[in-house]
């Protein structure tokens, strides 16, 4: 139809996509000079490995001023392989947020720690847990990664 994006691939100038780098919602479409139509499409339904985050790792706690708790951890990015300037692997992401989770709750945060305060412990125990398990996944772009898990005792 009218106004459809298209992208025109001459021969030899292209470069065929496996799903090991599929972006959910991306349409594509397969078809040459004088295949019928329709021409087979494919929708990317799940992000593949290829554009999904890896997992926070070296997830710690340590305790924090007012009986409070800090969570810390370290990101990694799918596009860090080289350590190029000695500082820091690229984000590779659109930006930079995490999501923490724990005992039903959840909370995104832009910085590599989260204070889980002494009234969220409070609550935590008043609604009967013994222990608060943490989950952390880091927001991509295209995906969330695979969790860093942590349980620290609440009593």
């Amino acid at each position: 139809p009218a106004n459809t994006p298209l992208v025109l691939l001459e021969s030899n100038a292209g470069l065929v996509l496996s799903d090991s780098v599929s972006v959910p919602g991306v349409v594509a479409m397969v078809g040459g000079i004088g295949d019928p139509l329709p021409w087979t499409q494919k929708v990317c339904a799940t992000a593949s490995r290829a554009v999904t985050p890896l997992s926070p790792i070296q997830l710690r706690a340590s305790p924090a001023p007012g009986g409070a708790t800090e969570l810390t951890w370290v990101r990694r990015s799918r596009e860090g392989w080289a350590w190029r300037d000695g500082v820091d692997v690229p984000l590779a992401e659109d930006r930079e947020m995490y999501r923490v989770g724990w005992n039903g709750n959840s909370v995104d945060v832009a910085t590599t720690s989260f204070i889980y305060s002494a009234a969220m412990r409070a609550a935590d125990i008043a609604n009967g847990y013994s222990a608060a398990i943490f989950s952390v996944v880091q927001v991509g772009t295209f995906a969330v990664s695979p969790p860093a898990t942590l349980t620290i005792s609440l009593i």
